[in-house]
Protein backbone atom coordinates (compact mmCIF):
# COMPACT_ATOMS: atom_id res chain seq x y z
CA UNK A 1 0.00 0.00 0.00
CA UNK A 2 1.79 3.17 -1.16
CA UNK A 3 1.67 5.84 1.57
CA UNK A 4 -1.08 5.66 4.15
CA UNK A 5 -3.85 8.13 3.55
CA UNK A 6 -2.65 8.94 0.05
CA UNK A 7 -5.23 8.57 -2.68
CA UNK A 8 -3.73 7.56 -5.99
CA UNK A 9 -5.91 8.32 -8.97
CA UNK A 10 -5.82 6.08 -11.99
CA UNK A 11 -7.09 7.34 -15.29
CA UNK A 12 -8.98 5.26 -17.79
CA UNK A 13 -9.00 6.09 -21.47
CA UNK A 14 -12.10 5.02 -23.34
CA UNK A 15 -12.14 5.12 -27.13
CA UNK A 16 -15.43 4.85 -28.97
CA UNK A 17 -15.48 1.53 -30.84
CA UNK A 18 -15.99 1.49 -34.59
CA UNK A 19 -19.65 1.92 -35.46
CA UNK A 20 -20.56 3.66 -32.19
CA UNK A 21 -21.80 7.11 -33.04
CA UNK A 22 -21.95 8.56 -29.54
CA UNK A 23 -20.23 7.89 -26.25
CA UNK A 24 -21.45 9.88 -23.27
CA UNK A 25 -19.75 9.78 -19.86
CA UNK A 26 -21.38 10.67 -16.57
CA UNK A 27 -18.82 10.80 -13.76
CA UNK A 28 -15.53 8.95 -13.47
CA UNK A 29 -15.21 6.11 -15.99
CA UNK A 30 -13.52 3.71 -13.57
CA UNK A 31 -15.62 4.35 -10.46
CA UNK A 32 -17.29 0.94 -10.68
CA UNK A 33 -13.94 -0.83 -10.71
CA UNK A 34 -12.78 1.07 -7.64
CA UNK A 35 -16.05 0.39 -5.83
CA UNK A 36 -15.93 -3.34 -6.67
CA UNK A 37 -12.32 -3.58 -5.51
CA UNK A 38 -13.07 -1.72 -2.27
CA UNK A 39 -16.08 -3.93 -1.53
CA UNK A 40 -14.05 -7.08 -2.21
CA UNK A 41 -11.29 -5.84 0.10
CA UNK A 42 -13.93 -5.13 2.75
CA UNK A 43 -15.27 -8.67 2.46
CA UNK A 44 -11.74 -10.11 2.42
CA UNK A 45 -10.92 -8.28 5.62
CA UNK A 46 -13.98 -9.74 7.32
CA UNK A 47 -13.14 -13.21 6.02
CA UNK A 48 -9.55 -12.92 7.27
CA UNK A 49 -10.74 -11.72 10.67
CA UNK A 50 -13.34 -14.47 11.04
CA UNK A 51 -11.49 -17.43 9.48
CA UNK A 52 -7.83 -16.41 9.55
CA UNK A 53 -7.56 -16.55 5.75
CA UNK A 54 -8.75 -14.51 2.80
CA UNK A 55 -9.10 -15.03 -0.94
CA UNK A 56 -7.03 -12.41 -2.77
CA UNK A 57 -8.80 -11.34 -5.92
CA UNK A 58 -6.61 -10.11 -8.75
CA UNK A 59 -9.17 -10.12 -11.56
CA UNK A 60 -11.43 -7.08 -11.33
CA UNK A 61 -13.84 -6.09 -14.11
CA UNK A 62 -13.86 -2.49 -15.29
CA UNK A 63 -16.89 -0.56 -16.48
CA UNK A 64 -17.04 2.83 -18.14
CA UNK A 65 -20.47 4.18 -17.28
CA UNK A 66 -20.97 5.80 -20.64
CA UNK A 67 -23.76 5.50 -23.17
CA UNK A 68 -23.26 2.89 -24.44
CA UNK A 69 -21.44 1.25 -21.55
CA UNK A 70 -17.96 -0.20 -22.09
CA UNK A 71 -16.86 -3.12 -19.87
CA UNK A 72 -13.75 -5.29 -19.88
CA UNK A 73 -11.94 -7.85 -17.76
CA UNK A 74 -8.73 -9.86 -18.06
CA UNK A 75 -6.20 -9.41 -20.84
CA UNK A 76 -6.74 -7.14 -23.82
CA UNK A 77 -5.41 -7.95 -27.28
CA UNK A 78 -2.61 -5.40 -26.82
CA UNK A 79 -1.61 -6.85 -23.44
CA UNK A 80 -1.58 -10.39 -24.83
CA UNK A 81 0.56 -9.28 -27.77
CA UNK A 82 2.99 -7.50 -25.45
CA UNK A 83 3.29 -10.69 -23.38
CA UNK A 84 3.82 -12.84 -26.49
CA UNK A 85 0.55 -14.72 -26.04
CA UNK A 86 -1.20 -15.82 -29.24
CA UNK A 87 -4.96 -15.34 -28.93
CA UNK A 88 -8.04 -16.52 -30.77
CA UNK A 89 -10.71 -13.81 -30.88
CA UNK A 90 -14.45 -14.33 -30.87
CA UNK A 91 -16.36 -11.16 -31.81
CA UNK A 92 -20.15 -11.17 -31.76
CA UNK A 93 -21.82 -8.01 -33.13
CA UNK A 94 -24.97 -6.93 -31.35
CA UNK A 95 -26.53 -6.26 -34.75
CA UNK A 96 -27.06 -10.06 -34.71
CA UNK A 97 -28.63 -10.04 -31.21
CA UNK A 98 -32.41 -10.30 -31.19
CA UNK A 99 -32.62 -8.60 -27.79
CA UNK A 100 -30.37 -5.69 -28.79
CA UNK A 101 -32.44 -5.21 -31.95
CA UNK A 102 -35.70 -5.35 -29.96
CA UNK A 103 -34.26 -2.80 -27.52
CA UNK A 104 -33.36 -0.51 -30.41
CA UNK A 105 -29.73 -0.54 -29.17
CA UNK A 106 -27.76 -2.82 -31.48
CA UNK A 107 -24.63 -0.62 -31.66
CA UNK A 108 -22.53 -2.88 -29.43
CA UNK A 109 -20.51 -6.08 -29.52
CA UNK A 110 -19.04 -8.77 -27.28
CA UNK A 111 -15.42 -9.85 -27.71
CA UNK A 112 -13.70 -12.81 -26.03
CA UNK A 113 -10.01 -13.72 -26.18
CA UNK A 114 -8.79 -17.30 -25.81
CA UNK A 115 -5.28 -18.71 -25.53
CA UNK A 116 -4.43 -19.98 -29.02
CA UNK A 117 -0.91 -21.25 -28.42
CA UNK A 118 -0.18 -24.77 -29.71
CA UNK A 119 0.01 -26.15 -26.17
CA UNK A 120 -3.22 -24.42 -25.07
CA UNK A 121 -5.96 -26.66 -23.83
CA UNK A 122 -8.34 -26.56 -20.94
CA UNK A 123 -7.19 -29.92 -19.58
CA UNK A 124 -10.68 -31.37 -19.66
CA UNK A 125 -10.68 -33.14 -23.00
CA UNK A 126 -11.20 -30.05 -25.17
CA UNK A 127 -7.65 -30.29 -26.47
CA UNK A 128 -6.37 -28.65 -29.61
CA UNK A 129 -6.06 -25.22 -31.16
CA UNK A 130 -8.82 -22.79 -30.43
CA UNK A 131 -9.71 -24.60 -27.22
CA UNK A 132 -7.44 -22.69 -24.86
CA UNK A 133 -8.74 -21.04 -21.75
CA UNK A 134 -10.37 -17.65 -21.89
CA UNK A 135 -7.91 -14.85 -21.13
CA UNK A 136 -10.09 -11.75 -21.34
CA UNK A 137 -13.12 -10.13 -22.82
CA UNK A 138 -14.92 -6.88 -23.39
CA UNK A 139 -18.33 -5.57 -24.24
CA UNK A 140 -19.77 -2.38 -25.62
CA UNK A 141 -23.49 -1.80 -25.32
CA UNK A 142 -26.34 -1.11 -22.97
CA UNK A 143 -26.01 -2.98 -19.67
CA UNK A 144 -22.49 -4.23 -20.50
CA UNK A 145 -21.56 -3.55 -16.87
CA UNK A 146 -24.36 -5.85 -15.72
CA UNK A 147 -23.09 -8.73 -17.88
CA UNK A 148 -19.27 -8.52 -17.65
CA UNK A 149 -19.26 -10.59 -14.45
CA UNK A 150 -19.98 -13.76 -16.45
CA UNK A 151 -16.75 -13.26 -18.39
CA UNK A 152 -14.85 -12.69 -15.12
CA UNK A 153 -16.30 -15.93 -13.75
CA UNK A 154 -15.32 -17.82 -16.91
CA UNK A 155 -11.74 -16.56 -16.56
CA UNK A 156 -11.60 -17.46 -12.85
CA UNK A 157 -12.96 -20.95 -13.61
CA UNK A 158 -10.56 -21.57 -16.52
CA UNK A 159 -13.35 -22.05 -19.07
CA UNK A 160 -12.63 -22.50 -22.77
CA UNK A 161 -14.72 -21.60 -25.83
CA UNK A 162 -16.57 -24.93 -25.77
CA UNK A 163 -17.47 -24.56 -22.08
CA UNK A 164 -18.85 -21.06 -22.61
CA UNK A 165 -20.52 -21.79 -25.95
CA UNK A 166 -22.35 -24.85 -24.60
CA UNK A 167 -23.59 -23.00 -21.51
CA UNK A 168 -27.31 -22.39 -21.97
CA UNK A 169 -28.16 -18.71 -22.02
CA UNK A 170 -31.76 -17.47 -22.00
CA UNK A 171 -32.98 -16.26 -25.39
CA UNK A 172 -33.31 -13.50 -26.35
CA UNK A 173 -30.95 -11.77 -23.91
CA UNK A 174 -27.91 -9.55 -24.16
CA UNK A 175 -26.01 -12.06 -22.02
CA UNK A 176 -26.28 -14.74 -24.66
CA UNK A 177 -23.85 -12.67 -26.74
CA UNK A 178 -21.12 -14.14 -24.51
CA UNK A 179 -21.99 -17.67 -25.60
CA UNK A 180 -22.25 -16.52 -29.21
CA UNK A 181 -18.81 -14.86 -29.08
CA UNK A 182 -17.37 -18.13 -27.73
CA UNK A 183 -19.01 -19.99 -30.61
CA UNK A 184 -17.49 -17.50 -33.07
CA UNK A 185 -14.03 -18.22 -31.60
CA UNK A 186 -14.70 -21.95 -31.78
CA UNK A 187 -16.05 -21.73 -35.33
CA UNK A 188 -19.48 -23.13 -34.52
CA UNK A 189 -21.65 -19.98 -34.43
CA UNK A 190 -24.55 -20.06 -36.88
CA UNK A 191 -25.93 -16.64 -35.88
CA UNK A 192 -23.44 -14.54 -37.82
CA UNK A 193 -22.31 -14.91 -41.43
CA UNK A 194 -18.81 -16.37 -41.86
CA UNK A 195 -15.98 -13.86 -42.14
CA UNK A 196 -14.92 -13.04 -45.69
CA UNK A 197 -11.42 -14.14 -46.62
Amino acid sequence: MPGRGVLQRQTTQVVAPQGVQRLVQAGPCDAGRRAAQAFDQYLGGGEAFQHGRAHIVQLIPSVAYTDPEVAWVGLTEDQAKAQGIKVKKGLFPWTASGRAIANGRDEGFTKLLFDDSPEAGSGDGHAGRGHGKILGGGMVGTHAGDIIGEIALAIEMGADAVDIGKTIHPHPTLGESIGMAAEVAHGSCTDVPPARK
